[in-house]
């Protein structure tokens, strides 16, 4: 998904789609996930990294586009981890892999264990659910209390 946004000092429209994955990059280039880290390592590539799960990867720059670090920046920005995730969206760790396998809430694999997901996907999620009077399956959610998974393990140590 292509966002328009204005060149800096000039009238030029230029696009910049979401990050990506190191595999996709990989998979771009013809080369393996480790090369890509390499090229992220020494500079090659622009990257910005997701709360130490994973790497979010310039579409632009695999392309050997032109790349805008501040636009880029800004657009990783709006994706969170899934521990992140869960704290906004009031549900357990599992519960937001589902509604990202689902289609409910929007994201892509980082790696074999890691996702990125879209902020504006979480936030619109409780707010749909906070305005509907019942939830439609199951519990209902806590609202306010946390699920997110480091913070459910510190609690089973007391």
């Amino acid at each position: 998904m292509a966002r328009p946004l204005y060149g800096v000092g000039s009238l030029e429209t230029r696009t910049v789609r979401r990050p990506i994955s190191v595999s996709e990059a990989a998979s771009l280039l013809g080369i393996s996930s480790v090369a890509v880290i390499k090229r992220i390592a020494k500079g090659q590539l622009l990257a910005v990294m997701l709360s130490d799960k994973g790497w979010m990867v310039s579409h632009e720059a695999v392309l050997g586009e032109e790349a805008d670090e501040r636009a880029f920046r800004r657009l990783c920005d709006g994706y969170i981890s899934v521990p992140d995730a869960c704290d906004i969206v009031c549900v357990t760790d599992g519960m937001v892999g589902r509604m990202l396998a689902a289609g409910i809430l929007d994201g892509f694999r980082l790696n074999e264990k890691a996702w990125a997901v879209s902020r504006k996907s979480c936030e619109d999620n409780i707010r749909e659910y906070l305005a509907s009077k019942k939830p439609s399956v199951g519990r209902k959610r806590r609202v306010g209390d946390s699920r997110r998974p480091a913070k459910r393990a510190a609690k089973k140590k007391r």
